[in-house]
This record gives structure tokens, C-alpha cells and sequence, in this order.
């Protein structure tokens, strides 16, 4: 970030339609989360982020 922070940001991009119109499809986009991560910008740290948000919505076991 500009502040010099390292922070992440994570959002989640999926189709939703109404339960009525079935393939009346609309492209969706969540923040699901923002967040300050421990020290630098390394794979180990982001990894830990997308895991624990991944967690926090229950979306390892979607398919």
C-alpha cells in the first residue's frame, strides 16, 4: 500500500440469477475481506490470508 502497510485484499467474482429466471445470469463481485498481513508481501503471508478467508466462508468445500 501507499502507506507502506502491507495489506491484501481479496474478492470473490461468481453469477447469480433470480430463482424466477434461471438464465437471466448476472456477473457478482464481494469484497471478501481486507486485511493488514505480518511482514512482507511473501507467498507464505498471502497464502495464510486467502486460507484463513477461505475458512471464514466455508469455501473449501465448495464445488
Amino acid at each position: 500500500s501507499a502507506s507502506g502497510i502491507p495489506v491484501i485484499n481479496i474478492n470473490g467474482h461468481y453469477i447469480s440469477s433470480p430463482p424466477d429466471r434461471p438464465n437471466d445470469w448476472e456477473m457478482k463481485t464481494d469484497e471478501l475481506a481486507f486485511m493488514k498481513i505480518d511482514g512482507r508481501h511473501t507467498g507464505q503471508n498471502l497464502g495464510n490470508a486467502v486460507v484463513s478467508t477461505v475458512e471464514r466462508y466455508g469455501l473449501q468445500e465448495k464445488s
